[in-house]
């Protein structure tokens, strides 16, 4: 390993993403920076956005999304300018995001948290539009602690909460199933073609 220099921040990176082009994008304190001379100078990209940076992920065509505490921005030139998206849950749209995930087909999945009295309730909203509109996966939320979500080649989506839960690519379903996580998932109800298995 050869040691590059780090953004001016101070604060750990939580997230590295490499683009087609090599170009570098991290997630530090509460802002995303790029290096495109494989990290020896870098730039903060996200001086313009007043919402925390909570996680990047980047699509087959390199378009740069990132979560934030009141939902996703996506960029078209790696950065330069960004598109804001809401998320909705009923009559709810200032919803935070924590983890960003984009599977093989380019459908982004991302963890949604309202704040509530007692606690935060959290759901799983989709994107199959390039972030432009998105979906919610439950018809009610959950105070399961939901910590992270990855994909596999097949576009399986797998998250990680009070256990680790597979959700099968619908395309591979031979029938849409409504069936309820287990493991103290509060019972929140899925959409028909959402499916989980442990």
């Amino acid at each position: 390993f050869t040691q590059k220099t780090y953004p001016n921040d101070g604060r750990p990176i939580v997230r590295i993403e490499i683009a087609n082009d090599n170009a570098i994008f991290v997630t530090m304190g509460t802002d995303l920076w790029r290096s495109t001379n494989q990290g020896t100078t870098w730039q903060n990209m996200t001086l313009g956005i007043e919402e925390n940076v909570n996680d990047v992920a980047l699509n087959s065509s390199d378009n740069v999304f990132i979560a934030t505490s009141n939902g996703v921005y996506r960029s078209q030139n790696k950065g330069v300018t960004w598109t804001y998206s809401k998320l909705h849950y009923k009559d709810i749209d200032s919803i935070g995001v924590s983890k960003i995930n984009i599977n093989a087909d380019n459908v982004i999945h991302v963890i949604g948290n309202i704040p509530r009295s007692l606690a935060i309730a959290y759901g799983l909203w989709r994107s199959t539009d390039n972030g432009i509109t998105w979906d919610s996966l439950y018809s009610d939320l959950t105070s399961s602690f939901f910590l992270d979500l990855a994909s596999d080649a097949e576009s399986n989506l797998y998250y990680v909460s009070t256990s680790m839960f597979k959700h099968l690519n619908p395309t591979q379903m031979a029938v849409p199933a409504n069936i309820e996580p287990e493991n103290y998932q509060k019972a929140a109800t899925l959409s028909q073609t959402f499916k989980w298995s442990s």
